[in-house]
Formats: C-alpha cells, structure tokens, sequence
C-alpha cells in the first residue's frame, strides 16, 4: 500500500508540474517528445529492415530463368533454351524501327507486258508516306487561295484616266470637277452597260483594297470585271492602282473614312470626317481624299454609322460631291441614316448597298447572302452587295457571277444601278 501512496504522490506532483507550465513550455515540449519518437522509429526501421525478404519474389522469377532445374533431361534443356532464344530475338525485331515498305508497283494495262520500275522508284524512301485514305480524313480543308479563282473572263479595258478636263484644283491638289461641257466623272469613267436591258441588276463592290498587295492583285486581275473595286484613300502609288483595275475593266471608287459610332475606340483613320469638325473642315477632309487619285466614279462611306446620322454634317459633304460630278455609295445603312435622303435633296447621284457579304467569311454564310441577293434583285430589279478581299469572299463571288445569267439576273457596275431619285433603272 506505500507503494501506491507513493506513485499517487508522484502522478500528483507531474500533474502539477504540466499545470504551471506557459503554453509556450507545453508547445515546445510536446514537439520534442515529438522528434524523439520519429527518431528512434527510423532507427528501429534501419536495424530491424531487410530488403533483401522483399525483393525475393523478384529476384526468384529471374534465378529460375537463369538456372535451368537439375531434374530436366538434356533435351529438355535444349528445348527450353531453343524456346528462350527465339523470344529474345523476337524482342529485340519489336524494339527495332520498322523498314518503310516499298513502293507500289504500278499496274498494268491487260494484254501487255509489265512496264520496268523506274530507277527513281528502285529505292524505297526513307521516310514511308501515309496511305491516300488516311490523308483525305485527317487533312483538315484548305482555305480558299486566289489560286482557286476560275479563269478571269477578258474584259475590254476602260480608257486612261484621269481626264485633265475633268480636274480641278485644291489645296491638296487635283480633284474632279464637272467639265465645261457637262462631263462628270460619274459617267465619263463608269464602265459601258447597256441600260436597256431589261433583267434585274446585281452589283457587287470589294471595298478595303490596297492594303495587301495580293489581296488587291487578286481582286483586280481575277475578278469578273462587272465587279467594282473600291480602294483606300491611303493606298500608296494609288493611282498605278487605279489604272491597273481600269484596265482589267473594272469600275473604281474610292473609300471615304467617317466616324462610326463608339469613336475613337472604334478608329476609322486621322482623316476621316467627323461629327467634331464643322463642314468647312469636313469637305477640306474629303478634298484631301479626292486630290489622291483620278479615275474613280465615286466614294463610299468607310464606316461611318455616326456621320452619316447627322444630316449637319452629311449635307456639305454630299454637296461638295455633287459639284464634282461624282456619285456617293452608302454601304451600311443604319437606323436614321440620312444618306439617301440628303442625295435626293442635292441631286446627288446615289445608291444604296442591300447586304454585305461576308460580316462571317465563311463559304456557307457567303453562298446564303448571295442567294439572297438574288431574291432581292428579283423582288425589286435592282440588288448592292459589299465585301472584303478575303481570299474566301473572292473565290465565291468569282464562281458565282457566271452563274446569274442563266437565273435572269445580269451582274452591273456600280454606276448603272444608281440614280438621284432612288430609281436605278431610270
């Protein structure tokens, strides 16, 4: 009985002793005990371990492939070690590269005799091609190229241009204006087209040209030359340009930059005309553009969606473009557009775009807004469409155009469906 007295004291004492320690005390304690128990569990580990228990049911496989049992017979052995040899080397064939296979023999035609292999072909290539079959599905397809452009149709080139008799002068420098004897350039450099054909009209403009040397070659040189081209007023040698598409026959324009809605952050150039500017400033903007070049039978509206909602604004430019004897295309007309309104006031010869082409430059959505070109066309006589050089926009419309001939539709310039009052076939 002293002895239990004796270990209650003793429990009662170390109880105490914990009690008068600080947290930090009871912490740094606990983590030594702590340490001391992972220690000398390692040390237990590293005395007591052998490895080699576990790895007996490893390394037993690989003595029994080695060392051949006593009780086997000798021919035993000799099949067994037979059998290991062929697996070896059968191993060591997998693991080797495959030798490309040989190219096919070309067939001959029945009733003659086989043709010798060429001696380009008496070697296998050291790289083996992939089957035909496999290359058709996992080739994904090939944008259009302007390589994919049908044969451009010959085209009679339009006249040289400009005409010195139809050029004024401005700060800038040259600019057109109506001749002496009544010319303007609206008609004197439209491309000929018989306006007494009675089939619907469908024009159609590629705008943005002169940005990209092969994007504006190929429009030029492999579009239908009904198509009118329209090229941006900071082309460089812009007038080469002009004079090449004339003389692939087609009718030219110029794009003329306004603000659209969400400037600056949408930007449409440093010379574009604004809603900031008063007309003064805006028509001096426009004879800036016009003094780049000759030949063109009008502009259209580069963006614009702002601008041209202001009459304010539009009307001194639409004036200034009457007096020059040019016509004025409005691409994308928004809600409370004044464009054709103020035209028709001024006299200004005008038309306006029914669709855009390719707002999702794909084929499929191409084809569907040329299909409903048509229908427009058909429905109202008179039928604008407006794309992009994008080798895809390109490749329909060349491919397309041929096509309306036998569907009753006759494709236009621009100058033939425009008009001062809105009536293209006046």
């Amino acid at each position: 009985m002293g002895f239990l007295r004796d270990l209650g004291d003793r429990s009662l004492d170390f109880w105490d002793l914990l009690r008068s320690l600080s947290v930090t005390q009871l912490f740094v304690l606990t983590a030594g005990l702590t340490v001391s128990a992972v220690v000398l569990t390692l040390a237990w580990i590293q005395f007591t371990y052998d490895p080699t228990e576990d790895m007996a049911h490893v390394a037993a496989p690989a003595s029994l492939r080695i060392d051949l049992p006593a009780a086997l017979t000798p021919q035993q052995r000799a099949a067994m070690e037979q059998a290991r040899t062929r697996q070896q080397a059968q191993m060591q064939a997998l693991e080797q590269p495959a030798a490309p296979p040989a190219p096919p023999q070309a067939r001959d035609e029945p009733g003659t005799p086989p043709s010798p292999l060429p001696a380009s072909r008496a070697a296998p290539s050291p790289a083996p091609a992939a089957p035909a079959e496999e290359t058709k599905v996992a080739a994904p397809p090939r944008p259009p190229t302007p390589g994919d452009l049908p044969p451009p149709s010959r085209s009679e080139p339009l006249p040289e241009a400009p005409d010195r008799a139809l050029q004024g002068e401005s700060k800038h420098g040259p600019v057109p204006k109506i001749g002496s004897d009544g010319r303007q350039a609206y008609n004197t450099y439209a491309k000929p087209f018989d306006r007494s054909d009675p089939r619907p009209r469908i024009a159609i403009v590629i705008s943005g040209l002169g940005l990209s040397d092969a994007a504006t070659e190929a429009a030029v040189q492999q579009l239908p030359a009904a198509v009118t081209l329209s090229f941006a007023p900071q082309t460089s040698d812009l007038q080469q340009r002009i004079a090449a598409a004339r003389a692939a026959g087609h009718e030219v324009l110029l794009d003329l930059p306004m603000e659209p809605l969400f400037y600056p952050l949408n930007d449409p150039g440093p010379i574009a005309l604004l809603t900031s500017l008063d007309g003064k400033q805006n028509v001096d903007r426009l004879d800036w553009v016009l003094s780049r070049a000759g030949g063109y039978v009008g502009v259209t509206n580069f963006m614009g969606s702002r601008f041209t909602a202001s009459a304010d604004h539009l009307r001194p430019v639409l004036s200034s473009l009457r007096t020059r004897g040019l016509l004025y295309l409005d691409t994308r007309p928004t809600e409370g557009a004044q464009g054709a309104k103020i035209a028709e006031a001024v006299g200004l010869q005008h038309a306006t775009v029914t669709l855009t082409l390719d707002d999702f430059a794909s084929r499929a959505a191409i084809d569907a807004q040329l299909a409903k070109l048509e229908q427009a066309a058909l429905a109202s006589q008179v039928a604008i469409g407006i794309g992009q050089p994008y080798p895809v926009t390109l490749e329909r419309v060349a491919n397309w155009l041929p096509t309306l001939a036998r569907k009753g539709i006759i494709a236009a310039p621009v100058s033939a469906v425009a008009s001062r009052t809105g009536t293209a076939l006046r």
